[in-house]
């Protein structure tokens, strides 16, 4: 199953991901809750206008919560 996640600014400079893809293999028993990955993005804008929101995209997705301002799949 492919799940994206978007990561979003509302400024004049595009977000830049860390790295360019994230996969992660998980175990089908794996417990609802369980940490699996942070997403690392940066913006070149100062503060306030440098906050960045996650947000997941794809079939499945609604298997995963998201800390939008972290991006921190939980």
């Amino acid at each position: 199953m492919d799940i994206f996640c978007k990561c979003v600014v509302i400024t004049d400079n595009p977000p830049y991901c860390l790295r360019y893809r994230y996969r992660e293999i998980l175990s089908e028993g794996i417990n609802p809750g369980s940490y699996v990955l942070t997403v690392l993005a940066t913006d070149i804008d100062e503060e306030p206008n440098a906050n960045l929101r996650f947000y997941l995209t794809g079939d499945g997705a609604d298997h995963f919560t998201l800390d939008k301002a972290a991006g921190m799949y939980l």
